[in-house]
C-alpha cells in the first residue's frame, strides 16, 4: 500500500512541475527589467501576470531597490481585485519589511481602508468596523498634518454612525416587540458612546418616549430637562410659534457641512453640464442646481448669499416657472433679514401671476405659508389668518399641517376669538401631535374659557385632574397659570394670586413660564398698589425673563423704581426698630436680644439634624449602589460619578432654591461685583475669640451684633432721624414722580411733616405737596403750602421760585453757565493747561460757589496745583479738599489719590478712570417707569487696585463699547484697545506637555474645512514659552466674524475633547493687541479684557 501511495505522490509532483514549467516567466537579465515589465502589465490591468513578476522580484532580488515597489504593487493588485484581507496583509508587510519606503504612508492608510471596505452593513457583526476606526485613528496619530488624516476623520465619522445605527436599530427593534427595558439599554449605548452621530438626538427622544410609555415619570422629567439643555431649539409655546423653525445662528452651524456639500455639488453640476447659448440654458436641471444652492445658503443662515442666488435665478430664467419658486424663497430670506418691503413685493408678484394663470397652481401652498410667515415674523398676527387657513388646507404633511393649525389657534386666542381658538386646539389634539404640543393645546383650551358662557367648574376640575397626572409633573407651572387665568376671568382675585404663586414655585425647568407667571402676579399686586409684594415678583421676573423680550426694558424700569421705593421703606422700618430698641430699658432690651439668639441657636440645631438625616440617607444610597455591583458603579465612587447621590442632592437643592442659573451671586437678581482690599478680606475672617470685637459685631449669636447699630447716643439718634426723614421724603417723591400714585405720595409727605414738622426735609415736602395739590386741582391746599414756604423759608430756592416765576429760569441759566465753564476747565486739564484750570477755579469761586459742580472745580484745581508745584503741595491740597467737601461723591477718589501718594508713589504714575460729570441735580434722582428713561448709574472707586486708586485726572463717562461699534475704543484701565472693524485672529493657547499640538492643528483644520471652507482660514502655531504653544486661526475681517467663529469652535466637542481651563485658554484678538499681549505674555490680563469687551456684549 505504501508503495502505491508513493507512486501516486511522484505522479502528482511530476504534473505540478510540468505545469509550473509550462507557465514559467521568461528569463530576464536584471531586476530592473523584471520590474519594468511587471509595471507595464499592471498598467495594462493584466494583474495575474504582473503579480507573478512582482513575486519574482521579491524571491530572486530581495535586496533590489525595486523590492518595496514590488511589495506595494502586490498589495495594490489585491486591493483592486477586492481581496481586502490579503491586501491589508501585504500593505502591513510592506510597512514591516520596508519602514523607510516612500510607500509606507499610503500603505498605512490603505490598510485601514481595507478594513473600511470589509465593514458590513450595520445589522451584521461590526468587528471590521471597529478595526477600521482604530486603524484610521492610528494613522492620524502618525500623520496628523496630512490631508489623508482629514479623509480618515470622515471615514471614522461614517463608521461611528454605522455603530450608532446598529445600537439605535436594536433599541427600536426591542421597542416594537414591547421590551422597553432592553430598548432603553441600547438607547443609552448611543447616548453614552456616540454623541457625535446623527442617532444621538433620536436616541434621546426614543428613550423619552419609552420612559413615558412605562410610566417612569421621575426619570422622564430629568431626561426631558437634559434633552432641552442639549437641544435648545425646541419651541417656546408661551409665544406664537414661528411658521418656519430655522433655529438660531449657532444651531444652523450644525448643518453647515451638509449645506456646503450641497452647494459644492450644485456648483459642480453647473460647471460640468451647463450649456448656455444666446441667453438660453439647454440643460433642464441647471436652474434646479442654482435653486438648491440658494436653499442651502438659506438653511445655513447666510441669507445675503441666498438672496443673491435667488435674484440671479429670477433675472436669468425670466421665462422659466422656477423663477416664481425663487421669488418665494427670496421673500423668505428677506423676511429673515427684516427686509419686509422686498419680501412683500415678491410675494405679491407671485400672487398676481398665479391669479392670471401665468404661474403654476402648486405654488399656492408655499406662497400662503410664506405670506403667513411674513406677518407672524413681524408679530402682526391678524392678517396672517387669511394665509394660514389656505396653507393648512394645501399642506399634506401631517406635522406641518398640525403646526400651522396650532399657530392659527394661538392667533385666534390672542385676538379674543376664544371659540375658534378652542376649535382649532381641539383639532390639533385629534392629530396626535408630539406630547408637548398636545399638552399646550390642552392648556390653551382651558385658557380660552369664557366666563360669561363657559362652565368654569368643569374646566377647573379638568385642570386639577391634569395636576394629578404623573406625566404632567414637568408642566405644573403651566397648569397653575391656566387655573389662574380661569380665576381671573371669574374675577376671583385671591384664588388667582394663590395659583400664580404655585406656578412660580413649581416652575423648575421652564424659566420663561416662571417669568411670565411672576410678571402676571407682580402686575396684579402693582394694580392694587401692593408695591412691596409687586417689587419681589418684578425682581423674579427680571431674573428669568430673557432680555430679548419686547417689554423687558419697561419691566426693568418699573422694577428699578420699586427697588428704590422698597429700599427707602425698609430704611424707615429699620431705623424705627433701632430707635425703639434704643429707647427700651436695658433689661427689656437684653430680654429681646436673648430671645433672638435663642431662636438662632434653635434653628441651627434643626438644620444640623436635617443635614445629619440627609447624610444618613446619602450613605444608604451609596450602600445600595455598592450592593448593586457593576450595574450601578463600584464602591467608594466619587460623588459626581454617583448618579443617585447627584440626583438626591439636585432634588434637595431644587426644593429650597428652585431652578437657578449657574452663575456668581445666584441668590440675587440685582448682581453687583464688589472687590475688597486684602485688609478687608482679612477682617472678614471669622474668629472664635470672644474678645475679638470684629467677630462680635458680625456674629448674630453675640450680643454686640444687635447693639452695634442702636442709636444709644444723642448724635446717633440725630443721624437716625435724618435717615428717616430722607427716606420718607424719597418714598413720597417716588410715589409722586415714579408711580404717579398721588394718594400714597400725600400720605408719605404728611407722615414726614407729622413726625418732623421742622426737619431737614420740611421745605422740600411743602413744595412737593404744593405741586401735588395743584395736580389735584385743590387750590386752597395748594395756596396753603405755598404760603408756608414763603413765610417759613423765604430764602430758599422754593420760595424764590414761587415768588418770582422767572427765578427758575435765571437759576437754570446760572447752572448752565457753570457747567459750560466746567467743561472748559476740564478740557484745559486734559490738555495740561494747569494755569488755566486754576484761573477758572478762581472765577467759579466768585460766581458759582453754591453750584453743585463747584467741588469738581476745586478737585481739578487741587490736582493742577500738584502737577505744577509737586508732591507736597498735592498732599496739602488734597487734605484741604477732603476737609472742605466732606460727604461729596468725589471724596473717595481724592482719598484714594492721597493714599497712593502717601505710599511713596510718584504722581506721574496716576491713571485716569473715574467719571466726574457736571450735570448734577439737587433733587433726589427722579425715578420713572417709562421705557426711555434710565436711572443714572454712579461708580465709586475701590481702594485695592493701584491703577484705580491713583487718579490724578477726571474725565467724562465713556459709552460702553459693544461688538457693533465702528470706532476703536480704549477700555478703561486696560492696555488693550477694542476695535470691531479691524482684522482679528482666533487664539488657542495649550499646554504641549498634555496635548498633542499636531493632532490639535489637524482637528482645527478639519473643523475649518467643514464649517468655514469658503473663508480661506489658515492655522499656524508658535512657541509661547517652554511648554506652551500658541495656535492661531487667521484671519477674520471684523470682530463679529471672529466672535461667531469663537462661539462655533469652542462648542465643538471634537476639538475640545482633551482641553480644559487648566491646560488651555482661548480668545479672539486684533493684530495691534496681539503685539502687546505677546510682549507681556499677559494671558490673564487679556482674558479679562476679552470677556469685558467681547463676551459681555
Amino acid at each position: 500500500m505504501k508503495k502505491v501511495l508513493s507512486i501516486i505522490s511522484i505522479a502528482i509532483l511530476s504534473i505540478l512541475l510540468f505545469s509550473c514549467k509550462s507557465t514559467s516567466v521568461p528569463d530576464y537579465t536584471n531586476d530592473e527589467e523584471v520590474y519594468l515589465n511587471a509595471l507595464k502589465l499592471f498598467n495594462d490591468k493584466d494583474y495575474r501576470e504582473a503579480l507573478q513578476l512582482f513575486d519574482v522580484i521579491l524571491l530572486q532580488y530581495p535586496a533590489s531597490k525595486y523590492a518595496d515597489d514590488a511589495q506595494y504593487h502586490i498589495a495594490e493588485i489585491n486591493f483592486l481585485e477586492e481581496k481586502y484581507v490579503l491586501a491589508s496583509f501585504n500593505y502591513q508587510k510592506l510597512m514591516r519589511n520596508y519602514p523607510a519606503s516612500d510607500y509606507v504612508k499610503i500603505s498605512f492608510y490603505k490598510s485601514a481602508l481595507c478594513n473600511y471596505y470589509l465593514s458590513p452593513s450595520f445589522d451584521r457583526d461590526q468587528k471590521y468596523t471597529r478595526d477600521a476606526i482604530k486603524s484610521f485613528q492610528d494613522f492620524q496619530m502618525v500623520y496628523p498634518g496630512d490631508s489623508l488624516s482629514i479623509e480618515s476623520d470622515k471615514k471614522i465619522q461614517e463608521l461611528r454612525n454605522k455603530l450608532a445605527n446598529r445600537e439605535y436599530y436594536t433599541a427600536e427593534l426591542y421597542k416594537k416587540i414591547d421590551s422597553p427595558i432592553s430598548s432603553i439599554i441600547y438607547y443609552d449605548e448611543v447616548i453614552k458612546n456616540y454623541p457625535d452621530t446623527k442617532f444621538y438626538e433620536p436616541s434621546f427622544f426614543g428613550k423619552i418616549e419609552t420612559l413615558y410609555e412605562i410610566g417612569k415619570y421621575e426619570q422622564l422629567k430629568s431626561l426631558i430637562q437634559l434633552y432641552k439643555s442639549k437641544f435648545p431649539e425646541s419651541d417656546n409655546y408661551s409665544k406664537v410659534l414661528p411658521v418656519y423653525s430655522f433655529g438660531t445662528f449657532d444651531e444652523a452651524q450644525k448643518v453647515v457641512p451638509q449645506m456646503d456639500r450641497a452647494i459644492e455639488k450644485g456648483a459642480k453640476v453647473i460647471k460640468l453640464h451647463s450649456i448656455y447659448i444666446k441667453g438660453k440654458e439647454y440643460v433642464n436641471w441647471i436652474d434646479d442646481a442654482y435653486l438648491l444652492i440658494g436653499k442651502a445658503n438659506h438653511y445655513k443662515q447666510d441669507y445675503r448669499a441666498a438672496t443673491r442666488t435667488f435674484n440671479f435665478i429670477i433675472n436669468q430664467y425670466k421665462n422659466n416657472p422656477i423663477k416664481y419658486d425663487a421669488m418665494i424663497w427670496l421673500a423668505l430670506s428677506s423676511t429673515q433679514l427684516g427686509e419686509y418691503g422686498v419680501a412683500q413685493s415678491n410675494l405679491d408678484q407671485v400672487n398676481n401671476k398665479i391669479n392670471l394663470g401665468k404661474a403654476p397652481k402648486y405654488l399656492l401652498r408655499d406662497f400662503n405659508t410664506a405670506y403667513a410667515n411674513f406677518y407672524v415674523k413681524q408679530e402682526n398676527y391678524t392678517p396672517a389668518i387669511d394665509y394660514l387657513i389656505p396653507a393648512i388646507k394645501l399642506n399634506k404633511k401631517k406635522d406641518t399641517k398640525t403646526r400651522l393649525r396650532f399657530i392659527l389657534a394661538q392667533i385666534y386666542q390672542l385676538n379674543g376669538d376664544l371659540a375658534k381658538a378652542s376649535e382649532n386646539y381641539h383639532l390639533v389634539i385629534k392629530k396626535n401631535p408630539p406630547y408637548e404640543m398636545a399638552f399646550n393645546a390642552k392648556i390653551n383650551m382651558a385658557m380660552c374659557y369664557d366666563a360669561a358662557t363657559g362652565d368654569s367648574k368643569t374646566l377647573e376640575k379638568r385642570l386639577v385632574k391634569m395636576l394629578k397626572d404623573q406625566k404632567n409633573k414637568e408642566y405644573l407651572d403651566q397648569i397653575y397659570y391656566a387655573l389662574a387665568e380661569v380665576a381671573l376671568r371669574n374675577k376671583d382675585y385671591n384664588k388667582a394670586v394663590e395659583y400664580l404663586k404655585l406656578s412660580v414655585s413649581s416652575s423648575t425647568g421652564n424659566n420663561y413660564q416662571k417669568a411670565i407667571s411672576a410678571l402676571k402676579l407682580a402686575d396684579l399686586y402693582f394694580d392694587r398698589t401692593e408695591y412691596e409684594k409687586a417689587q419681589a415678583y418684578y425682581d423674579s421676573t427680571i431674573m428669568f425673563l430673557p432680555k430679548t423680550h419686547d417689554k423687558w426694558e419697561v419691566i426693568k424700569s418699573k422694577a428699578d423704581v420699586l427697588n428704590e421705593l422698597v429700599k427707602n421703606i425698609n430704611i424707615v422700618r429699620v431705623e424705627d426698630s433701632l430707635q425703639y430698641m434704643a429707647k427700651l430699658k436695658p433689661s427689656e432690651r437684653d430680654m429681646i436680644i436673648n430671645n433672638a439668639i435663642a431662636a438662632i441657636l434653635k434653628e441651627e440645631q434643626k438644620k444640623a439634624e436635617e443635614e445629619n438625616a440627609n447624610r444618613q440617607a446619602l450613605n444608604v444610597l451609596q450602600s445600595g449602589n455598592q450592593n448593586k455591583g457593576n450595574t450601578q458603579g463600584a464602591a467608594g465612587e466619587w460623588y459626581f460619578y454617583n448618579t443617585s447621590a447627584m440626583s438626591f442632592g439636585f432634588t434637595e437643592f431644587k426644593k429650597k432654591w428652585g431652578k437657578r442659573k449657574l452663575e456668581d451671586l445666584w441668590r440675587i437678581s440685582n448682581k453687583q461685583t464688589f472687590e475688597f482690599s486684602e485688609d478687608m478680606k482679612n477682617k472678614d475672617k471669622s474668629s472664635d475669640d470672644p474678645n475679638d470685637t470684629l467677630a462680635a459685631v458680625t456674629n448674630p449669636k453675640n450680643r454686640n451684633f444687635y447693639l452695634k447699630n442702636l442709636p444709644l447716643t444723642e448724635e446717633k439718634m440725630k443721624i437716625s432721624n435724618e435717615k428717616i426723614q430722607e427716606a420718607l421724603y424719597n418714598t413720597g417723591f417716588i410715589y409722586y414722580e415714579g408711580l404717579k400714585d398721588l394718594n400714597k405720595a400725600r400720605e408719605a409727605f404728611d407722615t414726614l411733616l407729622y413726625r418732623y414738622p421742622n426737619g431737614i426735609k420740611t421745605a422740600s415736602a411743602y413744595y412737593q405737596l404744593y405741586r401735588l395739590y395743584g395736580d389735584l386741582e385743590n387750590k386752597s391746599k395748594r395756596d396753603y403750602y405755598k404760603n408756608l414756604i414763603i413765610q417759613n423759608y423765604p430764602e430758599s430756592d422754593y420760595a424764590k421760585i414761587l415768588s418770582d416765576p422767572e427765578y427758575y429760569k435765571q437759576l437754570q441759566k446760572k447752572k448752565n453757565e457753570s457747567n459750560i465753564l466746567y467743561e472748559e476747565t476740564y478740557q484745559a486739564f486734559l490738555n495740561a493747561n494747569y494755569n488755566k484750570v486754576i484761573n477758572n477755579f478762581n472765577i467759579a469761586s466768585e460766581k458759582y460757589s453754591t453750584s453743585p459742580v463747584f467741588p469738581k472745580f476745586s478737585y481739578l484745581e487741587t490736582l493742577s496745583r500738584g502737577k505744577i508745584f509737586g508732591k507736597d503741595t498735592l498732599v496739602a491740597s488734597l487734605h484741604r479738599f477732603i476737609n472742605t467737601f466732606k460727604g461729596h461723591e468725589i471724596i473717595p477718589l481724592a482719598q484714594a489719590v492721597l493714599d497712593f501718594v502717601n505710599k511713596g508713589n510718584e504722581i506721574s504714575m496716576a491713571g485716569s478712570s473715574t467719571s466726574i460729570n457736571s450735570n448734577e441735580n439737587n433733587k433726589p434722582k427722579k425715578p420713572s417707569v417709562k421705557k426711555e428713561e434710565q436711572p443714572l448709574k454712579t461708580e465709586t472707586p475701590t481702594n485695592n487696585k493701584a491703577n484705580e486708586a491713583t487718579q490724578l485726572t477726571a474725565h467724562k463717562e465713556a459709552d460702553t463699547s459693544n461688538i457693533q461699534n465702528t470706532k476703536p475704543k480704549k477700555i478703561e484701565n486696560s492696555l488693550y484697545k477694542f476695535d470691531s472693524k479691524t482684522t482679528h485672529f482666533f487664539i488657542l493657547i495649550v499646554d504641549a506637555s498634555k496635548v498633542n499640538i499636531n493632532v490639535l492643528k489637524v482637528k482645527i483644520s478639519d473643523f475649518n474645512r467643514k464649517h468655514y471652507a469658503s473663508n480661506n482660514l489658515t492655522v499656524t502655531s508658535v512657541i509661547y514659552n517652554q511648554n506652551t504653544h500658541l495656535i492661531s486661526v487667521e484671519q477674520f475681517m471684523n470682530a463679529g466674524d471672529a466672535i461667531n467663529y469663537y462661539k462655533s469652535i469652542t462648542a465643538d466637542s471634537y476639538i475640545y475633547s482633551n482641553l480644559n481651563k487648566e491646560n488651555s485658554a482661548d480668545f479672539v484678538i486684533t493684530t495691534e493687541n496681539f503685539t502687546t499681549f505677546y510682549k507681556l505674555k499677559d494671558i490673564d490680563g487679556y482674558k479679562k479684557f476679552f470677556e469685558s469687551a467681547y463676551l459681555s456684549q
